[in-house]
């Protein structure tokens, strides 16, 4: 928190567009994480509203995270939470556009992730099958270990949803 406070400062100071970009991706994440939905809701919308596909995508290259990809994805997560499903969907789905765009492994597989999820929390378990032949291949290919585990729980409510509890 106190990092990204001071990358506020500092672009505010500097008056640097991607200093403000990853300071609001930073400040968004961290709200989401601690249950400050509207606050992290104006964060994302500003990170986006900063983030240029021209520019910035070399971010990802330098961080690992595409900030607009952060943005897009976690900000639909995030309207989840507040109440906004359709919304939510819709911006998780937008971040995954982004993603297959730059191409890069593992924003594509944040993405792809961020978009299951919604579909858990929306209720539709083949919608979430569909994302997780996608992001099962593309988790085990590159080793994304986090990923694989929380793929692991999606496949076993997706089975449990098809009344194959035991094995789910």
């Amino acid at each position: 928190q106190e990092f990204a406070e001071q990358a506020l400062s500092l672009a505010q100071q500097t008056s640097d567009h991607t200093v403000f970009l990853i300071a609001h991706c930073l400040l968004a994440t961290l709200s989401t994480t601690r249950g400050r939905f509207l606050a992290a809701r104006e964060h994302f919308d500003e990170g986006f509203r900063l983030y240029d596909p021209q520019r910035h995508p070399v971010l990802a290259l330098i961080y690992g995270d595409d900030p607009g990809v952060i943005c897009r994805s976690l900000g639909g997560f995030n309207l989840w939470f507040l109440g906004y499903p359709d919304q939510a969907l819709q911006h998780a789905q937008a971040g995954l556009a982004l993603a297959h765009a730059l191409a890069l492994p593992y924003n594509l597989t944040f993405a792809l992730d961020i978009v299951t999820w919604t579909h858990f929390y929306r209720g539709e378990p083949q919608a979430a099958k569909t994302c997780l032949a996608s992001l099962l291949p593309l988790v085990h290919e590159q080793g994304f270990e986090f990923f694989a585990a929380e793929s692991a729980l999606l496949q076993g409510w997706v089975m449990t949803e098809q009344g194959r509890e035991d094995e789910g």
